[in-house]
């Protein structure tokens, strides 16, 4: 039901506003077939010339894989039309499909983390902001690298509000086994279809052997020789993919951009992660996008977004007026965007955005299943920051916040009736 909501929301306000839904497909291999052999091949062959392949598609070697990453714009170009569900209540209908962009990256060059996706979506949403869509709803699946339990997540989600100057930037996903209703699963199969019999080359031009499984190289040659290779395969998947369409709509395939806007990963990670409050003295910076996020973010389970403000006293958002007056109005006036509440005329149904939008905002605690997050509650300080784990809990509030409470260190000490006898 949050999905619903933070869609419709953005339908409401398309002018100021785009969604992606976005994910990350299976590796394809390099140096065997790049999927696997039980997707149907869809070709004809002449009669002497019947595809030839290897036994066992094993992978060649470590770190020869391409990681292709989804972006697909969900947008409307026009005004929603305001339709009515079986009960009565209305809704704004908004898309489910659009534009695909896909960015590939090979996995021994450039792992995965939330700072790649950051620096590919400042690329991909320049066009969208530049034209005055300052409101970005981000629908994903709450894996590893865009989860809103990590610290470093929401300081890269605070980069790309800020870089892009946003009124408004929304970080969602749907419930734990739910994700198969992103939008974006349903290009995997087409995608994967494409390359079925395709096999990337993992050997240099007149070369039989790998350059990982050469011997009497060094790592300086491996790596230019696979720089080669690698490129090239990149090159060979975007001639698959670039000419496709998907539900009508382009399917835009690429490499990683050279402009990377942010190469700091490891060093906000491990900031973020175990650095002590000393050790944020030396990274000014981080410490205020942690303040910043606790003024202006807004943390519940599975979501994550950030907002303007019209507080006279922010410096930033005096600097940075919004844009999108009339829908950070709203969210102003009841609070943040809605969350579901029940419906008090029918047993197990809940309000409809239109509903929700026109009362306070419910806290996402009062009406979801009891959760261990729920119990911990929300700093007393910035409301918006709901505590995810108790280690959360006591880092925020000594970092953030600077306070400290002394615990007595528990003694060891066991039963006398545990105790060996010798």
């Amino acid at each position: 039901m949050p999905i619903r909501y933070r869609m419709e929301f953005m339908t409401q306000f398309w002018r100021n506003s785009v969604a992606l839904s976005s994910d990350t497909m299976n590796k394809l291999c390099i140096g065997t077939l790049a999927v696997s052999r039980y997707h149907q091949l869809r070709r004809y062959f002449p009669v002497n010339d019947t595809p030839d392949y290897l036994d066992h598609d094993f992978p060649v070697g470590n770190g020869y894989k391409i990681t292709p990453v989804g972006y697909m714009f969900l947008q409307p170009d026009k005004p929603s039309e305001l339709t009515r569900d079986e009960r009565g209540d209305y809704h704004f209908s908004f898309p489910r499909t659009g534009p695909l962009y896909m960015v590939n990256r090979v996995q021994k060059q450039s792992p995965l983390t939330i700072e790649c996706h950051v620096n590919d979506l400042l690329t991909i949403l320049k066009e969208e902001v530049s034209q005055g869509k300052t409101m970005v709803t981000l629908l994903t699946d709450n894996g590893p690298d865009w989860n809103v339990k990590s610290w470093t997540v929401l300081f890269f989600v605070l980069r790309i509000f800020k870089e892009l100057n946003l009124d408004y930037s929304c970080l969602t996903s749907y419930a734990p086994g739910q994700s198969a209703y992103n939008p974006i699963e349903h290009a995997w199969s087409p995608l994967s279809r494409k390359l079925s019999g395709v096999t990337f080359p993992a050997c240099a031009e007149g070369e039989t052997v790998p350059p990982c499984n050469q011997t009497g190289l060094s790592e300086v040659e491996v790596a230019e020789k696979e720089k080669v290779i690698f490129t090239n395969a990149i090159e060979s998947l975007n001639h698959f993919w670039n000419d496709m369409e998907f539900d009508g709509f382009p399917v835009r395939s690429s490499g990683v951009s050279t402009e990377q806007k942010f190469n700091d990963y490891e060093l906000i990670h491990n900031l973020l992660s175990k650095g002590s409050k000393s050790m944020f003295r030396d990274h000014p910076d981080v410490l205020e996008g942690l303040r910043f996020i606790s003024v202006h973010g807004d943390r519940q389970p599975g979501e994550f977004s950030i907002r303007k403000c019209t507080s006279r006293l922010c410096d930033y958002c005096l600097a940075h007026p919004i844009k999108a007056t009339e829908a950070l109005g709203l969210l102003e006036s009841i609070g943040g965007v809605p969350n579901p509440f029940p419906n008090g005329s029918i047993d197990g149904a809940f309000a409809s955005y239109m509903e929700a939008a026109q009362v306070q905002r419910v806290p996402s605690s009062v009406n979801l299943p009891p959760t261990k997050t729920s119990f911990l509650g929300s700093c007393s300080k910035c409301s918006g920051y709901m505590y995810m784990s108790r280690v959360d809990k006591l880092r925020h509030d000594a970092i953030v916040h600077g306070s400290h409470k002394r615990t007595q260190p528990k003694l060891n000490i066991r039963s006398p009736s545990k105790v060996s006898r010798r």
